[in-house]
Protein backbone atom coordinates (compact mmCIF):
# COMPACT_ATOMS: atom_id res chain seq x y z
CA UNK A 1 0.00 0.00 0.00
CA UNK A 2 2.67 2.68 0.66
CA UNK A 3 4.07 1.79 -2.52
CA UNK A 4 1.13 2.27 -4.27
CA UNK A 5 0.59 5.54 -2.63
CA UNK A 6 4.57 6.90 -3.38
CA UNK A 7 3.52 6.10 -7.41
CA UNK A 8 0.20 7.92 -7.26
CA UNK A 9 2.14 10.87 -5.75
CA UNK A 10 4.73 10.65 -8.39
CA UNK A 11 2.16 10.43 -11.37
CA UNK A 12 0.53 13.41 -10.21
CA UNK A 13 3.28 15.47 -9.98
CA UNK A 14 4.48 14.17 -13.50
CA UNK A 15 1.04 15.78 -14.34
CA UNK A 16 1.66 18.64 -12.89
CA UNK A 17 4.56 19.54 -14.68
CA UNK A 18 3.34 18.49 -17.87
CA UNK A 19 0.46 21.07 -17.50
CA UNK A 20 2.39 23.57 -16.55
CA UNK A 21 4.77 22.73 -19.49
CA UNK A 22 2.22 22.49 -21.84
CA UNK A 23 0.54 26.18 -20.79
CA UNK A 24 4.14 27.69 -21.14
CA UNK A 25 4.52 26.42 -24.63
CA UNK A 26 0.91 28.19 -25.73
CA UNK A 27 2.09 31.74 -24.37
CA UNK A 28 4.90 31.15 -26.17
CA UNK A 29 3.15 30.61 -29.33
CA UNK A 30 0.07 33.32 -28.54
CA UNK A 31 3.26 35.95 -27.82
CA UNK A 32 4.52 34.34 -31.02
CA UNK A 33 1.05 34.98 -32.57
CA UNK A 34 0.23 38.21 -31.37
CA UNK A 35 3.70 39.90 -32.66
CA UNK A 36 3.52 38.54 -36.53
CA UNK A 37 0.12 39.48 -36.53
CA UNK A 38 -0.38 42.71 -34.41
CA UNK A 39 2.18 44.14 -33.49
CA UNK A 40 2.34 46.23 -36.47
CA UNK A 41 -1.00 48.31 -35.39
CA UNK A 42 0.92 49.23 -32.32
CA UNK A 43 1.90 52.16 -33.45
CA UNK A 44 -1.74 53.31 -33.63
CA UNK A 45 -1.83 52.94 -29.86
CA UNK A 46 0.33 56.02 -29.16
CA UNK A 47 -2.99 58.26 -28.72
CA UNK A 48 -2.70 59.97 -25.04
CA UNK A 49 -5.85 62.45 -24.99
CA UNK A 50 -8.75 62.81 -25.93
CA UNK A 51 -11.06 65.03 -28.80
CA UNK A 52 -11.95 68.31 -26.86
CA UNK A 53 -15.34 67.41 -27.76
CA UNK A 54 -15.69 64.15 -25.02
CA UNK A 55 -13.85 66.85 -22.43
CA UNK A 56 -17.29 65.68 -19.80
CA UNK A 57 -16.97 62.06 -20.69
CA UNK A 58 -15.70 59.79 -17.63
CA UNK A 59 -13.49 58.15 -19.85
CA UNK A 60 -13.00 57.46 -23.69
CA UNK A 61 -11.89 54.22 -25.61
CA UNK A 62 -8.89 55.83 -27.62
CA UNK A 63 -8.48 53.01 -29.77
CA UNK A 64 -9.37 49.48 -30.14
CA UNK A 65 -8.93 46.57 -32.54
CA UNK A 66 -10.56 42.93 -32.98
CA UNK A 67 -8.67 40.71 -35.34
CA UNK A 68 -10.36 37.25 -35.79
CA UNK A 69 -9.19 34.39 -38.00
CA UNK A 70 -11.81 31.60 -39.03
CA UNK A 71 -9.55 28.43 -39.19
CA UNK A 72 -10.20 24.45 -39.80
CA UNK A 73 -7.72 22.25 -38.08
CA UNK A 74 -7.53 18.49 -37.16
CA UNK A 75 -9.21 20.10 -33.77
CA UNK A 76 -12.09 21.19 -36.06
CA UNK A 77 -13.27 24.29 -37.04
CA UNK A 78 -12.92 27.69 -34.32
CA UNK A 79 -11.39 31.26 -34.37
CA UNK A 80 -8.02 32.65 -33.03
CA UNK A 81 -8.86 36.34 -32.10
CA UNK A 82 -6.67 38.82 -30.74
CA UNK A 83 -8.50 42.10 -29.13
CA UNK A 84 -6.82 45.34 -27.65
CA UNK A 85 -8.26 48.30 -26.05
CA UNK A 86 -6.72 51.78 -24.83
CA UNK A 87 -8.63 53.57 -22.28
CA UNK A 88 -8.24 57.05 -20.94
CA UNK A 89 -9.88 57.65 -17.40
CA UNK A 90 -11.58 61.28 -17.23
CA UNK A 91 -13.00 61.42 -14.06
CA UNK A 92 -12.91 60.66 -10.56
CA UNK A 93 -15.89 58.53 -10.70
CA UNK A 94 -14.91 55.81 -13.05
CA UNK A 95 -11.11 54.89 -10.82
CA UNK A 96 -13.53 52.46 -8.86
CA UNK A 97 -15.02 51.23 -12.10
CA UNK A 98 -11.27 50.42 -13.32
CA UNK A 99 -9.51 50.22 -9.90
CA UNK A 100 -11.09 46.67 -9.83
CA UNK A 101 -10.57 45.17 -13.51
CA UNK A 102 -12.19 42.18 -14.79
CA UNK A 103 -10.83 39.90 -17.53
CA UNK A 104 -11.70 36.28 -18.72
CA UNK A 105 -9.27 33.48 -18.68
CA UNK A 106 -7.25 34.01 -22.01
CA UNK A 107 -4.05 32.26 -23.80
CA UNK A 108 -2.43 35.89 -23.49
CA UNK A 109 -3.59 38.54 -21.94
CA UNK A 110 -1.86 42.02 -20.28
CA UNK A 111 -2.65 45.11 -19.29
CA UNK A 112 -0.28 48.03 -19.03
CA UNK A 113 -1.34 50.93 -16.40
CA UNK A 114 0.30 54.35 -17.87
CA UNK A 115 1.06 57.92 -16.33
CA UNK A 116 0.35 61.31 -18.10
CA UNK A 117 4.15 61.62 -17.89
CA UNK A 118 4.90 57.91 -19.49
CA UNK A 119 5.66 55.59 -17.04
CA UNK A 120 4.13 52.27 -17.97
CA UNK A 121 3.48 49.92 -15.33
CA UNK A 122 2.85 45.99 -16.32
CA UNK A 123 0.09 44.51 -14.10
CA UNK A 124 1.14 41.44 -12.20
CA UNK A 125 -1.90 39.04 -12.59
CA UNK A 126 -0.78 36.03 -10.37
CA UNK A 127 -2.53 37.37 -7.72
CA UNK A 128 -5.72 37.65 -9.78
CA UNK A 129 -9.00 35.65 -8.49
CA UNK A 130 -11.54 33.96 -10.40
CA UNK A 131 -15.11 35.76 -10.47
CA UNK A 132 -17.89 33.62 -9.95
CA UNK A 133 -20.74 36.68 -10.07
CA UNK A 134 -21.92 38.63 -12.62
CA UNK A 135 -19.17 41.24 -13.78
CA UNK A 136 -19.74 44.83 -14.95
CA UNK A 137 -21.36 45.00 -18.75
CA UNK A 138 -18.63 46.98 -20.07
CA UNK A 139 -15.98 43.62 -19.33
CA UNK A 140 -18.36 41.10 -20.95
CA UNK A 141 -17.91 39.36 -24.01
CA UNK A 142 -20.61 37.89 -26.45
CA UNK A 143 -17.85 36.19 -28.37
CA UNK A 144 -15.76 34.59 -26.10
CA UNK A 145 -16.13 31.78 -23.61
CA UNK A 146 -14.41 31.38 -20.75
CA UNK A 147 -14.09 31.77 -16.70
CA UNK A 148 -13.68 35.51 -15.60
CA UNK A 149 -11.15 36.88 -12.95
CA UNK A 150 -10.49 40.07 -10.87
CA UNK A 151 -7.35 41.63 -10.75
CA UNK A 152 -6.85 45.60 -9.02
CA UNK A 153 -4.65 48.32 -10.70
CA UNK A 154 -3.14 50.29 -7.74
CA UNK A 155 -2.51 54.24 -8.37
CA UNK A 156 -5.11 54.43 -10.49
CA UNK A 157 -5.77 58.18 -11.22
CA UNK A 158 -7.98 61.09 -13.48
CA UNK A 159 -5.50 61.11 -16.57
CA UNK A 160 -4.11 57.70 -16.74
CA UNK A 161 -4.57 55.35 -19.41
CA UNK A 162 -5.24 51.34 -19.59
CA UNK A 163 -4.05 49.53 -22.33
CA UNK A 164 -4.56 45.88 -22.66
CA UNK A 165 -5.02 43.18 -24.94
CA UNK A 166 -5.84 39.43 -25.11
CA UNK A 167 -5.07 36.15 -27.24
CA UNK A 168 -7.86 33.86 -27.16
CA UNK A 169 -9.45 30.76 -29.63
CA UNK A 170 -13.09 28.81 -29.91
CA UNK A 171 -13.78 25.49 -31.14
CA UNK A 172 -16.96 24.48 -32.81
CA UNK A 173 -18.70 21.18 -33.56
CA UNK A 174 -20.85 22.64 -36.19
CA UNK A 175 -20.14 24.01 -39.48
CA UNK A 176 -21.59 27.07 -39.41
CA UNK A 177 -20.15 29.97 -36.94
CA UNK A 178 -21.74 32.82 -35.94
CA UNK A 179 -20.04 36.00 -34.46
CA UNK A 180 -21.21 38.80 -32.88
CA UNK A 181 -19.45 41.76 -31.79
CA UNK A 182 -20.76 45.24 -30.53
CA UNK A 183 -18.93 47.68 -31.87
CA UNK A 184 -20.32 50.55 -29.57
CA UNK A 185 -19.74 51.20 -25.70
CA UNK A 186 -20.87 52.86 -22.76
CA UNK A 187 -17.41 54.94 -23.56
CA UNK A 188 -17.26 56.83 -26.32
CA UNK A 189 -14.07 55.85 -29.07
CA UNK A 190 -12.15 57.39 -31.06
CA UNK A 191 -11.44 54.87 -33.70
CA UNK A 192 -12.21 51.10 -33.89
CA UNK A 193 -11.85 47.96 -36.51
CA UNK A 194 -12.83 44.55 -36.52
CA UNK A 195 -10.68 42.55 -39.25
CA UNK A 196 -12.14 38.90 -40.41
CA UNK A 197 -9.45 36.71 -42.10
CA UNK A 198 -10.73 34.11 -44.08
CA UNK A 199 -9.21 31.31 -46.26
CA UNK A 200 -10.52 29.61 -49.02
CA UNK A 201 -12.81 26.89 -47.79
CA UNK A 202 -14.77 29.75 -45.47
CA UNK A 203 -17.65 31.36 -47.15
CA UNK A 204 -18.31 34.53 -44.86
CA UNK A 205 -21.40 36.42 -44.64
CA UNK A 206 -21.26 39.94 -42.72
CA UNK A 207 -23.77 42.33 -41.74
CA UNK A 208 -23.78 45.56 -39.59
CA UNK A 209 -26.66 46.59 -37.64
CA UNK A 210 -27.50 50.50 -36.75
CA UNK A 211 -24.22 51.60 -38.26
CA UNK A 212 -23.49 53.10 -41.85
CA UNK A 213 -19.76 51.82 -41.65
CA UNK A 214 -19.82 47.91 -43.04
CA UNK A 215 -17.34 45.58 -43.74
CA UNK A 216 -15.15 46.08 -46.69
CA UNK A 217 -12.48 43.22 -48.83
CA UNK A 218 -8.96 45.01 -48.18
CA UNK A 219 -6.10 44.67 -50.00
CA UNK A 220 -4.07 42.69 -47.00
CA UNK A 221 -3.66 39.10 -47.68
CA UNK A 222 -5.25 37.30 -44.44
CA UNK A 223 -3.06 35.56 -42.20
CA UNK A 224 -3.44 31.34 -41.42
CA UNK A 225 -2.65 30.01 -37.58
CA UNK A 226 0.75 30.39 -37.85
CA UNK A 227 0.55 34.22 -38.16
CA UNK A 228 2.07 34.11 -41.64
CA UNK A 229 0.49 35.28 -44.99
CA UNK A 230 -1.71 32.71 -46.31
CA UNK A 231 -2.56 31.93 -49.83
CA UNK A 232 -5.92 32.53 -50.98
CA UNK A 233 -6.59 34.47 -47.22
CA UNK A 234 -8.85 37.12 -47.67
CA UNK A 235 -9.35 40.21 -45.12
CA UNK A 236 -12.23 41.76 -44.46
CA UNK A 237 -12.16 45.14 -42.34
CA UNK A 238 -14.61 47.43 -40.72
CA UNK A 239 -13.30 50.84 -39.95
CA UNK A 240 -15.23 53.32 -37.59
CA UNK A 241 -14.63 56.41 -36.17
CA UNK A 242 -16.10 59.32 -33.58
CA UNK A 243 -18.65 56.88 -31.87
CA UNK A 244 -20.59 58.52 -29.15
CA UNK A 245 -21.24 56.57 -26.13
CA UNK A 246 -24.42 54.28 -26.08
CA UNK A 247 -26.67 54.84 -22.74
CA UNK A 248 -27.51 51.32 -21.52
CA UNK A 249 -31.07 50.85 -19.32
Amino acid sequence: MKIQFTIIILLFSSLVFSQNKWEKKQKKKSIEYYDRVFSKFDSEFNATTAPEKWKDEPAVILNQKLHILLEESDLGHGTKCISRKRILIQDQTELEEFTEFYYQQSELFGITHIKPDGTENEIDLSTSIKVETAVPSFYRSSYQSGAYYKTSIPNLEVGDIIDYYKVFSERYTINNIEIIATVSSEYPIVETEIMVDACYQWTVYKNTINMEENFVLTDDTGVITSGKEGTGCRRYSLVAKDLEATKYE
